[in-house]
């Protein structure tokens, strides 16, 4: 179950870097890529965070002491990555976005 969950969180991860980022800012409009972000970024956050937490609680169940505390503690920092990375994206980077003036689908 732990690998499942890992590979799930790593597999959000890298399939938002390589596949959603660049098809966004290159299909979308200025405005329409900003709409789904503000919708897509506190969703992947949540996700982050929900399968984070579940891996700290499934690794206290199979691992043996060592492995336990160094798999808390990258799960750890994972999570609290996540949840500043949410707190972040709901103020500041808004904001910023929103100053933002991004080019046009097709103009170069």
């Amino acid at each position: 179950m732990i690998n499942f969950l890992a590979a799930t969180l790593f597999g959000a991860m890298i399939s938002f870097m390589v596949l959603i980022s660049p098809i966004v800012f290159n299909v979308l409009t200025a405005d329409g890529a900003k709409k789904f972000l503000r919708k897509f970024f506190p969703r992947l956050f949540t996700f982050g965070l929900v399968i984070s937490t579940l891996l700290i609680i499934f690794t206290f169940r199979e691992f043996n002491q060592l492995d336990q505390t160094l798999s808390v503690i990258i799960f750890l920092g994972v999570l609290s990555l996540e949840s500043v990375s949410k707190y972040f994206w709901r103020t500041e980077l808004m904001v910023f976005l929103d100053k933002l003036a991004l080019p046009e689908v097709g103009s170069s």
